[in-house]
């Protein structure tokens, strides 16, 4: 019998699942799920984390929006799920 706490397969989500999954994680509680969805849709659009994390630095808190081909929160906040990712970023 399986446990209920199992993390999903995010490999099989598409990148659209990939971003509401990552927009509705708690990315301190469930840091390492964060990261692996983040880095699974960075890997799928051929983003390089040092390029994202370089682009966060110099300020570019739509960073992760300009390389996107579509908008990076699909509720409309982009703020914080700009913040969110540059959570993750600083943390890995």
């Amino acid at each position: 019998m399986g446990c209920m706490n199992m993390e999903p397969d995010y490999n099989k989500y598409s990148n659209q699942e990939l971003l509401e999954a990552l927009e509705s994680i708690d990315e301190i509680k469930y840091f390492d799920r964060a990261k692996n969805i983040m880095l699974l849709y960075l890997k799928s659009e051929q983003i390089k984390v040092d390029e994202l994390r370089d682009r966060y630095k110099v300020g570019e808190v739509s960073a992760l929006s300009d390389v996107m081909t579509f908008p990076i929160s699909l509720y409309g906040n982009d703020k914080e799920m700009s913040e969110k990712i540059h959570y993750i970023l600083q943390n890995m």
